[in-house]
């Protein structure tokens, strides 16, 4: 079958599949929001919270009258208990649309991923409770208990001003149009496939066992005209915008991207969608906490409450029409959202965190420090929090006070053989490791003083005493240098002024003029790959 009337199959099913209506996935005027990350068969976890934040009373009833209840997907997998998860909210949908809610339960991409076949992330416990392999594939088929029930959720809900989805919003994604032409788009997609691979399964052409989404034709082994298609319709599926790694079942940009490098096409969603902010699961925080980014804007909402594997706990997001956002515990503890991997001055750290002083001259602290200040003016958060100081016990001694970050260097990566993910497209923060060192004229750049954070694989760098040459000359690791538009952006707004300002009392004249000069020849780089 040719690419064409493959497009055209598509479509076609798209054209036929039922309308998905706009009111069935957008809400106004909701009181009350609870939101729940990523369950993965937590279902002591999930059914404790369920409890503890109002949703059903001690025999498992809904007692939350208008209150939405929405689960960001990713029920089942990993975890023994997703059967359970599933079935309960199944009964608890009609109990709350009587009162006046609802139940939403948004796609994840492991409910995907067991639709389609691909079972490795399966838990024994979930096979067992599913009636064995058979047992699963028939429920999660079309027409089984657990596929029925699965194959029209959406992948993008609204409610009031939050857009909520499981891994979020990539740029790729907002052509499609609305929330509902995105969820029928989807569904109609997913049900072309899975249709097709039931058919081909029943009809003996293909195993049971086959993962219909990254089906591809056997090597060596003449294939039937219908397998050919089938494999050519299961090739353009996987490369949908809904259904690859830019989809909402799968993007992690919006949790995990630079702030600098996403924080324009942040704002491009919340404008196209009339939204003040997105929540998303999929990207356990790195406190096991409900977070956010951007301000507020993005909301991170996967706890890891599946204990075993992720040694989180359960929490829930709250939407409160006029409140600001919050998090209710198991046991009902209220606690705020916090923000993620926010980078403070060391004079506002607290008791709990670990600083570390380093002996330099007056004139490379002041670099060090100077250092800080630029990258967070800039939004470019590269540097852990630096400060000057005296060492405590022996006042003689210069140097700075440094915020402890457990890290490890790009050495040690390299040797590991360990690979750096990247959520940013079409940019990465290397690049704006490429422009800070050339703005500061930083040309003794190595594997040892490139490091990340261990916990989130966040750059930082140090030794950047070594910076703020009064020389206009470049890195040459920097060549051929990528200029993102937003570090563009930040950069044309730095004048001698606000640089005298901000470090005038670390750097000579001469030093804050170079980096005037650096910045117009960063200023001519090309902005796109």
């Amino acid at each position: 079958m040719s690419k064409g009337i493959i497009w055209w199959v598509l479509v076609l099913g798209w054209l036929v599949a039922p309308a998905i209506a706009a009111d069935e996935y957008e809400f106004d005027n909701v009181q009350r929001i609870v939101v729940v990350g990523d369950v993965h068969g937590a279902w002591p976890q999930f059914h404790e919270l369920m409890q503890g934040v109002g949703i059903v009373d001690k025999q498992d009833q809904w007692v939350a009258g208008e209150t939405h209840l929405v689960s960001l997907g990713d029920l089942v997998d990993r975890g023994a208990d997703s059967r359970r998860v599933i079935e309960w909210l199944q009964q608890l949908e009609p109990q709350a649309q009587a009162a006046g809610g609802r139940v939403h339960v948004l796609l994840g991409n492991h409910e995907l991923m067991n639709m389609s076949g691909d079972l490795r992330d399966v838990a024994e416990g979930e096979f067992v409770a599913w009636g064995g392999r058979t047992g699963h594939r028939q429920s999660f088929s079309l027409q089984g208990a657990a596929g029925a029930w699965l194959r029209n959720k959406p992948i993008l809900l609204r409610i009031n001003q939050s857009l909520f989805a499981h891994g979020g919003v990539s740029p790729e994604l907002l052509p499609l149009g609305s929330i509902a032409e995105v969820n029928a788009h989807f569904a109609a997609h997913l049900s072309s496939l899975l249709e097709q691979g039931e058919t081909l399964v029943a009809d003996g052409v293909i195993p049971a066992d086959t993962d219909f989404l990254y089906f591809s034709l056997p090597q060596d082994t003449p294939a039937s005209p219908q397998v050919q298609a089938f494999a050519e319709l299961s090739s353009a599926t996987r490369n949908l915008v809904a259904f690859g790694g830019q989809g909402p079942l799968w993007y992690r940009g919006n949790a995990a991207c630079h702030e600098l490098l996403e924080s324009t096409h942040v704002a491009q969603v919340l404008e196209q969608f009339s939204v003040d902010r997105i929540v998303v699961g999929h990207t356990p925080t790195v406190t096991r906490r409900v977070e956010s980014r951007f301000d507020g804007q993005v909301v991170l909402a996967d706890t890891g409450m599946l204990s075993s594997v992720y040694r989180g706990k359960p929490y829930a997001l709250i939407l409160e029409q006029g409140e600001v956002p919050f998090v209710l515990s198991a046991n009902g503890e209220k606690s705020e959202v916090r923000v993620k991997g926010r980078n403070t001055a060391i004079s506002a750290a607290t008791p709990q965190d670990r600083l570390i002083f380093e002996k330099l001259s007056k004139r490379q602290a002041a670099k060090a420090v100077a250092a800080w200040r630029l990258s967070e003016w800039l939004g470019f958060d590269l540097v852990a929090p630096t400060a000057m100081a005296k060492a405590v016990d022996e006042t003689s001694k210069q140097g700075v006070f440094v915020r402890s970050e457990a890290l490890r260097s790009e050495r040690e990566r390299i040797d590991s053989n360990r690979q750096r993910p990247n959520y940013c497209n079409p940019w990465s923060d290397f690049d704006l490791v490429r422009v800070f060192d050339a703005l500061t004229g930083m040309q003794q750049r190595s594997l040892v003083n490139l490091a990340y954070r261990r916990a989130d694989w966040r750059i930082r760098l140090s030794k950047n005493q070594l910076a703020f040459k009064t020389s206009a000359k470049l890195p040459e690791y920097a060549n051929p240098p990528i200029l993102p538009p937003p570090a563009a952006e930040r950069l044309r707004t730095l004048n001698a002024e606000q640089l005298s300002q901000l470090l005038g009392d670390l750097l000579k004249p001469s030093e804050i003029k170079a980096i005037l000069t650096r910045r117009d020849q960063i200023l001519e780089w090309p902005q796109s790959r």
